[in-house]
């Protein structure tokens, strides 16, 4: 893997993640790390990424992404730096930053649904869209993570699949219309995942068996291979892209009452605060 890694991203010389301080962004902060050491890091997050192995050539700068006067301000600079890191190669944007509600809407409140669009929806698109002409001008790639709720409706996490639903067709979308300009787009769909996830939408323990989901550094790795294979869309797991491939042959209604039976019989209840 590190050798096809490595020949596809020989070209790449400035990476933008969003969310590098933990989970899935932190594995691929850290993968990237080991893969070449010119790589030059900028992670937009409200807390820091901390990584001491890449403490020389990584900057962290706050950015609030439900907050689009903290995106302005932090996208700014973001484009100074890439302005001083340029030694003429490609820019790796990741959208990875990203967060779930579990609940009867509107619980857990209305306000948390909206920053959850303003995150998970309007972030990728603020931060792709200021940025898009110096992907284009260097011939870059972007690499979306959405989730394997974006196959299906998800009821009682209703909002945060309607979010990831939105960002894998408009991948999709994007990696047509850009290809023309030479910009790889990558969709990244990942199941039950072993990070904060399940913390931040609600729960005081994950309810999943520990072992049942992938690690951040699993779904890191499926990522980069795909992105060297140049793919435009992954599923991460031999069982998850069986679930996404039968969410794809039933009909919605089918599949929407199928999803809600099982969050119902995981009592997901007894694992909230």
């Amino acid at each position: 893997m590190k050798k096809s890694v490595s020949n596809i991203l020989l070209s790449v010389d400035r990476i933008v993640i969003t969310g590098g301080s933990s989970g899935i962004g932190a594995a691929l902060l850290q993968q990237l790390g080991t893969l070449s050491p010119d790589f030059k890091f900028c992670n937009l997050s409200r807390s820091s990424a901390e990584n001491s192995s890449l403490s020389d050539r990584l900057i962290s700068i706050p950015c609030d992404l439900s907050d689009e006067e903290s995106s302005q301000r932090a996208l700014e600079e973001c484009r100074e730096w890439l302005k001083r890191e340029d030694r003429g190669g490609k820019i790796l944007l990741i959208n990875n930053s990203g967060f779930g509600g579990y609940g009867v809407f509107p619980a857990p409140s209305t306000e948390r649904n909206l920053s959850m669009i303003d995150v998970n929806v309007a972030g990728p698109l603020r931060v792709t869209g200021f940025l898009a002409e110096e992907l284009k001008k260097s011939k870059g790639a972007v690499i979306n993570i959405a989730s394997t709720a974006s196959f299906q409706p998800t009821p009682y996490l209703s909002t945060y699949g309607a979010t990831k639903a939105f960002l894998m067709h408009w991948s999709l979308g994007l990696a047509q219309e850009w290809k023309a300009d030479g910009v790889q787009v990558l969709c990244v769909c990942p199941g039950p995942t072993e990070t904060a996830f399940f913390k931040e939408a609600g729960f005081k323990d994950a309810p999943l068996k520990k072992g049942s989901g992938q690690t951040a550094d699993e779904v890191a790795e499926i990522t980069l291979k795909a992105f060297s294979k140049g793919k435009s869309l992954v599923t991460c797991g031999v069982a998850n892209k069986i679930v996404a491939a039968a969410a794809g042959k039933l009909p919605k209604t089918w599949v929407t009452w199928i999803a809600a039976t099982i969050m119902r019989r995981l009592r997901l209840e007894r694992y909230q605060d």
